[in-house]
């Protein structure tokens, strides 16, 4: 099911104590490679039940700026004492600096209330105006935009993200690559709730885990395979796929084959997958030194073009290659 921009959903109430370092919730990263002791460029998110940020804290958890809206997101309040501004705010959208407009995908919203342009399917629904948001209730509802997750698939894109919050970032803090990788991860998820012009949708397969392209009612339906059962490493790297779709980084053309796809676009989905894992991947290569495939333990700066193109498909048969690419 694809949902339009006028069919806003319940939002979920989340208590947050900023004093609390397990309940904070990961939203800006700037990475200092420069640094070798603890990330200090790490910034944390607390939203409100509509997903707006309210406090921003930094690495050791103290305050650095404090926002409050007005119902329909214009700001009321906006303290920044150390100069640092988020510029993701109302429900968690990004705002432009010059227009002040906040950016939903296939929108520019205004904070007096309304879009920027007519909804495109306000035929359909001629009861509400073409520019409303949220059928003008804003303290219940939340406006996600044009096409996204539907119901089944935003809540496990919610699982995924609770444990990207709550248990992986912290075990990577201090790591500056894996928390690159892990805030890429949360970055692909919310490319594909905005992307205007494809459904996403995550299915299990713990065997043979990859991503999938078909067209339906005259929309691309991206499908992410993967062990959904134990939200292993496997779910970050098709996850990026969805991210690169969502980017337009990969596209697929009326026989759904993959265009503008790489051995880069490979390297890029198995480093989110170190990332999650937090560990050496173990993959079956041909190291052209032995008669069948050995296990590469591979860190971040182990995965490049020549690992991918050396994977194989199991363990037996170094000739039975994973990839394609030349």
């Amino acid at each position: 099911m694809v949902k339009q921009d006028y069919e806003c959903k319940p939002a979920e109430l989340v208590m947050v104590d900023i004093l609390n370092p397990p309940d904070i919730l990961l939203k800006s990263i700037s990475v200092n490679e420069q640094n070798n002791g603890p990330e200090k460029e790490v910034y944390f998110y607390h939203g409100d039940h509509l997903g707006s940020a309210n406090w921003i804290t930094d690495y050791t958890g103290a305050p650095i700026q404090y926002i409050h809206y007005a119902p329909y997101g214009e700001l009321i309040d906006n303290q920044v004492p150390y100069g640092y501004d988020e510029r993701y705010k109302f429900t968690g959208k990004e705002r432009d600096e010059e227009t002040g407009y906040d950016y939903f995908g296939a929108r520019f919203y205004w904070q007096a209330g309304t879009w920027l342009s007519v909804d495109p399917w306000a035929d359909k629904y001629p009861q509400i105006s073409p520019y409303a948001y949220c059928g003008w209730n804003p303290i219940k509802f939340v406006d996600p935009d044009g096409r996204y997750f539907d119901d089944t698939n935003e809540e496990t894109a919610q699982k995924i993200e609770a444990e990207l919050f709550t248990k992986k970032i912290y075990a990577a803090l201090g790591n500056n690559n894996q928390m690159r990788e892990l805030y890429s991860t949360w970055k692909d998820i919310q490319d594909m709730r905005n992307d205007g012009k494809n459904e996403y949708r995550f299915e299990l397969d713990k065997n043979k885990p990859g991503t999938t392209s078909k067209e339906e009612d005259g929309h691309q339906i991206i499908t992410m395979y993967s062990n959904l059962e134990t939200l292993d490493e496997t779910v970050a790297h098709e996850v990026r796929h969805g991210g690169q779709t969502a980017r337009g980084e990969i596209s697929y053309d009326n026989n759904n084959q993959k265009q503008n796809y790489d051995v880069e676009k490979e390297v890029d989905a198995y480093r989110a997958q170190w990332g999650w894992r937090g560990s050496p991947l173990q993959i079956p290569i041909d190291d052209g030194k032995h008669p069948i495939p050995v296990p590469a333990n591979a860190n971040y700066f182990d995965i490049t073009n020549k690992l991918i193109k050396s994977i194989t498909n199991g363990w037996l048969d170094k000739n039975d290659k994973l990839y394609n690419f030349k």
